[in-house]
Formats: C-alpha cells, structure tokens, sequence
C-alpha cells in the first residue's frame, strides 16, 4: 500500500474507470494512513459500486505525478473514499492515459532524441547546415505509451525515429524516442498510420507528456460538457 504525502492535500486529481473510461476530477480532500477521500461538489460523482477498483491520476508541481489504482468504500454525490492504495507500476503507467487528437508536427530520422537536441542547439549557433532529416505527420493518438501517426511517408518496421511534440505555454519542443511497430492505411487520402512505441528514457519527458496528456483530456472533459 502506498503512503501519499500531505502535500497532495487539495491537489486535482482524475478519475478513471479500470478500463480508462474517464469518472470525473475531483480533489484529495483528506489523507489519511490508510485512505484518500475525493472531493467534487460542483458536479459530483457518479455512483460506485462498493470495492470497486478506480485508478486515480494525481498531479502536484511540487511532489510529481503519480497513477494510483484505489478501491471505493464510500461513494457518494460529491465524494469519495477510496483504500487499498496501490501504486502503478511505470509500464502500467505507459498504458494508462490515452486521447485522441490531430496534431500537425515532425518526426526526425534520427534514433536519439538527444542527438536531435543537440543539432538543435548547434543549428541556433553555427549557419552550417546540418540539420537532421525530418517528415511531417500528424499526431491521431497519444498515450504514455506512443503515438499514432499519420502520413504519407514509408516508415519501416522498427525503424527509430524522433517525434516533437509541442508542450503548452513553452517555448520548447517535447522531444521523444520512439520505434516503428503497426501499420494500417487510412481511408483519407490513402495515408499511412503507425503506431510507435515510446522507447524513450527520460522519467522527466514522461513526466511532461503526463502533464500535456491530463491538460488534453480536461479540455476534452470541458468541450464535452459545453456541448
């Protein structure tokens, strides 16, 4: 059983159904050795069952992100209790968190994603050009586990590749490793869509694609509820 720290206290937290279903966000209310209580009561909760599993996503700046697989004890409107806390292990991590998006970006030849980064540098400050070969996709999906990409390129089974990923209010790119592993066409277009695992070994660039990835699914969340 994993033991949270207080200062997740009042951090916002998303919960999700075993199967990634999305519940609601709410915020830990209470920490106790044993149990978090949830709270929501703006727009609640729906009703849980009884010992129930949950996985809930917690997201602090200072104490980090964690991905916790809870069982409910208590489920009403604007709150729940959740025990048995257990942490998530980081590859069941990987394959938690999911959405769907379309958007444009590149993806460099390249097998190091550090190697990218230091042409990067180097291109900023010598006019030679150097520059590593890219292609331009499109972004379908995203998990901590890849990316779907669409485009009209060949790619090879198992090719290495480097993805760049746009992060939010920075003025940098997320740069991933990752390896070529599925294939389908598309119907639009006749283009191409890969499925590339991340092989990517950077906890802190993971942890910055958590963060981007709970930002896409609130305003998921949002638009939804708008509609």
């Amino acid at each position: 059983m994993v033991l949270l720290s207080k200062e997740y206290l009042n951090t916002t937290c998303h919960i999700h159904a075993p199967n990634n279903m999305m519940i609601g966000i709410g915020k830990i209310n209470v920490i106790k050795d044993n149990y978090i209580i949830v709270t929501n009561t703006s727009e609640g909760f729906p009703p849980l069952r009884f010992l129930s599993y949950v996985k809930v996503t917690l997201n602090n700046p200072i104490a980090g992100y964690k991905v916790i697989l809870a069982s409910v004890s208590d489920s009403e409107s604007t709150a729940l209790r959740l025990g048995n806390l257990n942490l998530l292990t980081d590859d069941e991590k990987r394959g938690y968190f999911r959405v769907h998006t379309t958007i444009p970006t590149k993806i460099f030849l390249s097998n190091s994603s550090l190697e990218v980064e230091k042409q990067n540098v180097a291109s900023q400050t010598n006019s030679a050009d150097n520059s590593i070969p890219f292609i331009d996709v499109t972004i379908k999906d995203m998990s901590l586990g890849g990316v779907m990409i669409e485009s009209d390129a060949f790619l090879q089974l198992g090719q290495k590749l480097v993805v760049e990923i746009i992060v939010r209010n920075k003025p940098e790119f997320l740069l991933l490793s990752v390896k070529r592993r599925n294939r389908d066409e598309s119907d639009e277009n006749s283009l191409f869509q890969y499925g590339c695992n991340f092989i990517e070994k950077s906890n802190k660039k993971l942890d910055e694609l958590c963060r981007l990835i709970l930002e896409i699914q609130s305003q998921i969340i949002q638009k939804i509820k708008n509609a």
